[in-house]
């Protein structure tokens, strides 16, 4: 390949890309961000532009010569699709999707071709409809006729057949969590999955359960079609899919016309009707599915695993891992399945949402490995605060900082960078890159019982029951690997941000990584306060987006209830205001918690907080606007006036600076001091009425966070405005029936799904002398006696505070989570529990 000197070719490449069908839509303007952004190649005879199977992010319009598009497929390798001349392009599937290369492309003689990247290939698409609408009628022809070609399901087809076949499938995208069919429809289409993951899930009582999930290459529907049934199941989008849809008259075309296909179709059918009926026998099976697929291990393009049978915790893998890089990025600590654990490692992810970067410090290699570009990152973090599994960190490093880059962010900011200053610190994203440009990894190469191991998810896992028997090698199943030790943290700042609301930073004593965490997630602490008899337990939302260095935690200081001031303040509350000082060591660990942000998703969201409900919502905020996301939030807030707003300034600043950021704040009880379109919009309350009014329809995804009136008002309200329960999320410390309103449930149907639910293993509450039994649509033993009229004790619900502790008479329990520290000898958290077999608690 020679790249050619690009001003003396200028205007001999404006002729030639008149003569490219492609272009013929742009206008002058548009034509001149193509030339001055792209590059001007040629190739020999023979020479491979580019391979089926790798990653690219430019195309290639032809200027002179020819090219041959091959493929491989059953059967047959290296089959000529077609032949391009000059005036086509090439290459702009894999550039517009950021898939693999679907085929290999090689110059037939001497040719010239003009390398288009794949940023001006979008930039001219939002410029120009006309080019738009042509790009987008190449790619779908090109994704089709190309895939059509590789799937078995038509390697028999003749010709005339699969000519029909291309003229009338439909090429459909998919965003993640679209709903493509429902349980219970009429079926019209067979789908066929060219890129993407699928999950199938089907009702079981109130709740969806995954049977099955589907990749790239596999199809769904055909049931409903070969059967002349319903739909059997509701099958979505797990990642961004497209699939190719293929209508019920071709569907019965092909069945006609090759009857070892009809034969292949029913005896599919039989399976997986088969395969279903035994999950939906088995709850716990359908739960480990759900568990894997949801924790996204399926779609990685690959995975390191670690075998905890030979496993001897040597900690050779991390340490060769630093010896090699400098500096560890790997953590051994990750999800377990049965006896396999799976560390903290890139996973190659198909759809990477950290490669966004402006300054181009991220990027990904042909063969798939996303990398760090050390000289161009300037430590911004969007690509770390992007990444929804933790595998990019953020480290000072020692370095010499690059004129070029610090002018750059000098501009940005307002500021002037001083140059190439010798010795400073410098925050670098360090990630993961399976040791790219090295002939082994090091991880792997130094482990001496080689339990330590990359392997493809779907050869690894095969089919879902294959999955199954890895699962059930351990009853425990699917868990978080807990990082049970505490670790102590030092306080480095105390900044007050209302009249009774303080910030405190908390960041890492020894000058390590602080553990990781999502954006919505708590930190538990365990505090001795001086006249306190034993520890306090605590947890407290963390208000700033990850990877910052420090954990910020903004508390309010929570007096006794001013109709009952006999009552004592908050003990925690209090001990921070008063006595927590920058150098106060305070012993904590790692973060957790369910409420947190779909980091993957695009869809817009809409936060909604009351009081000091908005820490974690500013942790979301923080986090998208950090990653660079364009995603669409509203952030919504109620509070009493401005002595109880606390970061207000911070989150006017983000919506003055980001479009994408709409804030509206709603004062109660606005004092004389705050203006309204300046301190508040709205006097009232944050309630539905007030949503329909100012978001422009309901279909955001919804996080919610504050007191009990709130709560319900906007959970109960969100659902008659019809936004779905499953795009409501909330963080709440009680039992979701005090914000579920249940008149909306009838009687009947409550008794029957308590019926169906019931277990048989009975539950004992011996200081109030009920009898009942488990029963499985409750989450905890707390619910369960809160059911039955009792009120014991309790505060977090999430096995932190020990609040809920009792005294455990008789049988054994298992934790759904578990707890931060276990509780005294004898005793249960009820709030995380559930009965193993017969149970009597002290209650």
């Amino acid at each position: 390949m020679e790249q050619k000197e690009f001003q003396n070719n200028k205007d001999y490449v404006k002729e030639s890309i008149a003569l490219v069908h492609l272009c013929a839509e742009l206008s002058n303007e548009e034509a001149e961000i193509l030339i001055e952004n792209s590059s001007l190649l040629t190739f020999p005879a023979g020479t491979v532009i580019c391979k089926e199977g790798e990653y690219g992010d430019t195309s290639y319009a032809i200027i002179e010569g020819t090219v041959e598009v091959s493929i491989n497929t059953e059967g047959h390798e290296n089959l000529t699709l077609s032949l391009l001349e000059e005036g086509n392009i090439f290459g702009e599937m894999a550039a517009l999707s950021g898939s693999p290369r679907s085929a290999t492309v090689s110059a037939k003689d001497d040719t010239v071709v003009l390398e288009i990247p794949a940023s001006t290939l979008k930039d001219l698409i939002k410029l120009s409809s006309g080019f738009k609408e042509t790009i987008d009628a190449l790619y779908k022809e090109r994704a089709v006729n190309n895939y059509l070609k590789k799937v078995p399901f038509f390697v028999n087809l003749e010709d005339s057949l699969l000519t029909r076949l291309e003229d009338s499938v439909n090429l459909i995208t998919y965003n993640k969590g679209d709903i493509i069919f429902r349980e219970g429809e009429i079926g019209d289409a067979l789908y066929i999955i060219r890129t993407g993951f699928v999950k199938i899930t089907k009702k079981h009582g109130d709740t969806d359960q995954i049977v099955a999930y589907l990749s790239h290459g596999n199809y769904f529907g055909e049931i409903a079609l070969f059967e002349d049934e319903r739909r059997s199941a509701t099958v979505s989008a797990f990642t961004r899919t497209e699939v190719i849809e293929v209508l019920e008259e071709d569907f019965t075309m092909l069945l006609e016309s090759d009857s070892a296909l009809y034969q292949e179709i029913k005896d599919i059918v039989l399976e997986r009707k088969f395969r279903t009926l035994e999950v939906e026998r088995d709850p716990e099976k359908a739960r480990r599915i759900e568990a894997i697929v949801e924790g996204g291990l399926i779609e990685a393009g690959s995975l390191l695993i670690i075998d905890l049978k030979t496993c001897i915790h040597c900690n050779n893998c991390v340490d060769a891992c630093q010896d090699r890089h400098g500096y560890p990025r790997l953590d051994r600590r990750g999800t377990r399945i049965g006896s396999i654990s799976f560390p903290v490692a890139c996973r190659l992810c198909p759809d990477p949402l950290c490669l966004v970067c402006d300054f181009d410090a991220i990027k990904r290699a042909p063969s798939g490995e996303v990398h760090i570009i050390d000289e161009k990152c300037i430590g911004v973090s969007g690509c770390a605060i992007r990444c929804p599994y933790n595998v990019i960190q953020m480290v000072e490093t020692e370095s010499k900082r690059d004129s070029k880059w610090l002018d750059i962010l000098g501009k940005l900011t307002g500021t002037k960078k001083e140059a190439k200053v010798e010795g400073i610190p410098k925050r670098l994203a360090i990630k993961c890159d399976t040791c790219m440009g090295y002939s082994d990894t090091a991880c792997t190469n130094n482990c001496p019982t080689h339990a330590i191991k990359w392997v493809n998810p779907l050869e690894y896992f095969g089919e879902r029951d294959d999955i199954l028997d890895k699962v059930v090698e351990d009853p425990v199943a699917i868990a978080p690997q807990t990082r049970q030790e505490y670790k102590t943290l030092v306080v480095s700042k105390k900044v007050p941000e209302s009249q009774n609301i303080t910030s405190f930073y908390l960041v890492s004593e020894d000058g390590e990584p602080l553990p990781s965490f999502l954006p919505g997630q708590f930190l538990p602490l365990k505090l001795d306060i001086p006249g306190q008899d034993k520890p306090i337990y605590r947890t407290y939302s963390i208000s700033d987006s990850p990877h910052k260095g420090y954990y910020r935690l903004t508390i309010k200081r929570e007096a006794a209830p001013a109709d009952h001031p006999d009552l004592y303040p908050g003990v925690s509350s209090n001990y921070f205001h008063d006595q927590v000082e920058p150098g106060t060591k305070l012993l904590t660990k790692a973060p957790r918690g369910k409420f947190f942000l779909d980091s993957k998703s695009e869809n817009p969201v809409v936060l909604l907080s009351a009081g000091v409900g908005l820490t974690p919502l500013i942790s979301m905020l923080n986090a998208i606007t950090d990653s660079g996301s364009n995603r669409e939030v509203w952030f919504i807030h109620g509070a009493r006036n401005s002595t109880e707003h606390a970061l207000s300034n911070h989150i006017r600043n983000v919506a003055e600076e980001h479009d994408n950021v709409h804030v509206h704040v709603a004062y109660s009880q606005p004092i004389e001091e705050n203006l309204e379109g300046r301190d508040y919009d709205s006097k009232g309350y944050v309630d539905a009425e007030l949503l329909k009014n100012i978001l422009p329809d309901n279909e955001a995804e919804f996080y919610l966070c504050g007191p009990p009136p709130f709560m319900k008002s906007l959970f109960n309200g969100l659902l008659e405005w019809e936004v779905p329960e499953h795009r409501i999320n909330y963080e709440f410390f009680g039992p979701a029936s005090l914000i579920k309103d249940r008149a909306k449930v009838s009687t009947p149907k409550r008794a029957a799904v308590a019926m169906d639910s019931s277990t048989g293993v009975e539950v004992e509450f011996s200081s109030s002398g009920i009898k009942t039994n488990w029963n499985t649509s409750f989450e905890s033993i707390l619910d369960l006696a809160e059911a039955n009229g009792l009120s014991p004790d309790y505060s977090c619900r999430s096995g932190v505070c020990h609040t809920c502790m009792c005294r455990l008479e008789e049988g054994d329990v298992e934790y759904v989570e578990e707890p931060l520290d276990p509780p005294d000898e004898g005793c249960v958290l009820i709030c995380v529990a559930k009965p193993k077999n017969k149970v009597v608690i002290d209650i």
